[in-house]
């Protein structure tokens, strides 16, 4: 039931991922008891007002669950989520050509639960950029944004995060 859980998102285009608080109060305890809950799960959360076709849906991983006891097996289930794009993390060797949006774009594309959100268009500086044992969200933070320029302003800075509706953008 709706009244008996809390949702809080938070996105900023200063940090790649996308956090969810959620607090589920759990009347009966079946939810603590079955246990599904747990650190490291992967989730679907949406959250909107279906009527209005206005629901957010994104792709989560649990990353601290905290449960607390009213009485018996009743009380709250605290739930912190990050977007699954920070589990999905792994180590990559490789040399990228072209625009630095167009290499973000590619990289994110390889994430078949994120969708595309913008991307700003950036100068093509002819260089190869090297990724070297680093995860795809390290690079593009570290190399290719500290790198990216608008082609109409080279002070403007570029932004990359990921929002609760599932998109990435680059801008």
């Amino acid at each position: 039931p709706k009244d008996q859980i809390s949702v809080s998102l938070f996105e900023s285009i200063y940090n790649l991922y996308n956090i969810a608080n959620v607090v589920i109060r759990d009347d009966t305890g079946l939810a603590k008891e079955v246990g599904g809950l747990i650190p490291g799960r992967n989730i679907i959360l949406e959250v909107g007002i279906p009527a209005e076709k206005s629901v957010n849906k994104s792709e989560y991983t649990i990353t601290q669950q905290n449960i607390t006891y009213q009485i018996g097996a009743k009380g709250d289930i605290k739930l912190t989520l990050i977007n699954r794009f920070f589990e999905d993390q792994s180590l990559h060797t490789k040399a990228h050509r072209g625009p630095v949006s167009e290499i973000a774009k590619t990289i994110f594309e390889k994430y078949k639960y994120l969708k595309p959100g913008f991307y700003a268009p950036t100068q093509n500086i002819p260089t190869v950029w090297y990724q070297s044992k680093m995860t795809d969200a390290k690079f593009i933070n570290t190399v290719l944004l500290p790198n990216a320029y608008s082609p109409n302003s080279e002070i403007t800075p570029y932004y990359s995060f990921l929002t609760s509706n599932g998109e990435y953008t680059f801008c």
